[in-house]
């Protein structure tokens, strides 16, 4: 009886490859590049135990300089060379370089990768400001986006699957910066920290107030008033009408300011608003906005219609108009909560009470993030 395993001969670097159990063309391709890669890992191994004593330290540093610049060029500097000489050795030697390198390979990859990736990441956090939750927010997005482009380049680098590689890279970056953020609340949690002063909740003015009861009571009685407004923005704009009042407040009769010049900057920064509470609360207005919730509540009732009927049109409709309505109100709770954090860093200042960092900082929440998603993509390999 015939053999009826399918067979392709397929030619690489000038050498032919008989493959048999292949169903096309392109699988006889991939099995023959990975007994050529497994050929050459064995022979790196066996010539790493047949050198002498001496030669294997500088093999080693060989093998971690090829694995590093893979790391941190994302693969482009291997792939580049081979692309100018027509080949492919550059890219299959640096494998067999991580080959042989074997569990340190990984982790020397993760080491690169937190230290000398560039990053803006920690840039971002500093200049869009806000509460926790925009923080968290912005290096959430900025480190899964950059895992993201970095994860597309280093898989089409490697002949992998970009898809893949763009999602782990994602999910890598965004998912270690929240490790970071969790170890920071978990940590505030458990040791009881409270770096927010205690507020009396004071609203009379004294006949005498000092700068302290002047500018404690002024915003107790901003936010008494608002509270009782129906709108989530209500203390936020009673809070930054106070704090430009408080800021342009004279000493006695003159034009020197009442505060000194921290607290005046602070003042106006929580008159001002830093990009992230800003931008949040822009959004959430314009989702807010009935014109928006009701095109997108018509959009999702069109397309609800289409697919289950008239019932499942209505139910659609009103869950998308729902959900941008819900949407709104969370991205001004976002920024009103961006406010509040820098009227707290204001009390903080004045009644001498630290603020509350974290025993991991931004930019190590971000070195975290870069291990994770190195780590992730170091998958595609195995």
């Amino acid at each position: 009886m015939a053999d009826e395993t399918p067979s392709h001969t397929v030619t690489i670097q000038g050498k032919e490859y008989d493959i048999h159990g292949a169903s096309s063309v392109e699988e006889a391709l991939k099995h023959a590049q990975k007994f050529r890669q497994d050929e050459l890992n064995q022979k790196f191994i066996k010539n790493a135990n047949e050198a002498p004593e001496w030669a294997k330290p500088l093999m080693a540093i060989q093998d971690a300089a090829l694995t590093g610049i893979d790391t941190v060029s994302a693969g482009t500097v291997p792939w580049a060379v081979d692309k100018l000489t027509g080949g492919d050795e550059a890219a299959m030697t640096t494998e067999a370089a991580k080959n042989r390198m074997g569990w340190a390979a990984p982790a020397l990859n993760a080491g690169l990768f937190a230290r000398f990736i560039p990053s803006a990441v920690t840039k971002a956090v500093k200049y869009m400001g806000g509460g926790p939750a925009a923080k968290t927010l912005v290096g959430t997005t900025v480190a899964g986006g950059e895992g993201g482009a970095y994860g597309a380049v280093d898989a089409a680098t490697h002949g992998q699957d970009v898809g893949t590689g763009t999602g782990l890279g994602i999910l890598g970056g965004a998912g270690g910066y929240q490790i970071g953020s969790a170890i920071n609340k978990g940590y505030k949690k458990f040791k009881g920290i409270d770096d927010i002063p205690a507020n009396a909740g004071i609203k009379v003015m004294p006949k005498n107030p000092s700068n302290l009861d002047r500018a404690e009571i002024s915003f107790n009685q901003a936010k008494a008033k608002a509270s009782r407004a129906d709108d989530v923005l209500a203390q936020q704009k009673a809070v930054t009408a106070t704090a430009e009042k408080l800021a342009q407040t004279p000493k006695g009769s003159g034009t020197t300011p009442l505060y000194s010049p921290g607290q005046v900057a602070l003042l106006n920064k929580i008159a001002g608003g830093d990009p992230a509470t800003n931008a949040a609360r822009k959004f959430g207005n314009y989702l807010d906005n009935k014109i928006v919730g009701a095109t997108a509540g018509i959009g999702g009732g069109l397309a609800g219609g289409a697919a289950g009927g008239p019932l499942a049109g209505i139910l659609t409709g009103l869950a998308t108009t729902g959900a941008v309505t819900g949407g709104a109100n969370i991205l001004k709770r976002v920024s009103a909560a961006g406010t509040e954090e820098q009227l707290q860093n204001l009390r903080r200042t004045m009644f001498k009470v630290p603020k509350y960092m974290g025993p991991v900082s931004v930019a190590e929440r971000n070195r975290i993030a870069k291990m994770a998603r190195q780590g992730l993509l170091d998958t595609q390999d195995e």
